[in-house]
């Protein structure tokens, strides 16, 4: 029951806010992941199987996540023009052939 609520509360917060949290220095977010690691020590259960059982990861494994799935977005065309004129564009073919077949 902890770990639901901290699911429906606190990691929506979180994540709203995950481009920011992005660029933050690791001294910052450290009191964000403690809240996470004590939750984890007082439900007797290791980090493994939060990880498996309840599908919760460490904030810096879900913003990394979080900022590849953007990458993916702008680079496939899935997001705003205003957001992906910022963003980079995709690597240039060196070869006019295919390697993979």
């Amino acid at each position: 029951m902890m770990m639901l609520q901290f699911k429906t509360y606190l990691l929506p917060v979180l994540e709203s806010s995950i481009c920011v949290i992005y660029h933050a220095a690791a001294t910052t977010l450290a009191p964000l992941d403690n809240i996470l690691k004590r939750l984890v020590t007082a439900m007797h259960i290791t980090s493994a199987d939060d990880f498996l059982l309840h599908n919760v990861l460490s904030l810096s494994v879900r913003r990394d996540i979080a900022m590849l799935g953007f990458l993916y977005k702008c680079v496939g065309d899935q997001v705003a023009h205003c957001i992906r004129s910022s963003c980079p564009s995709p690597a240039v073919r060196l070869h006019s052939h295919s390697t993979r077949h």
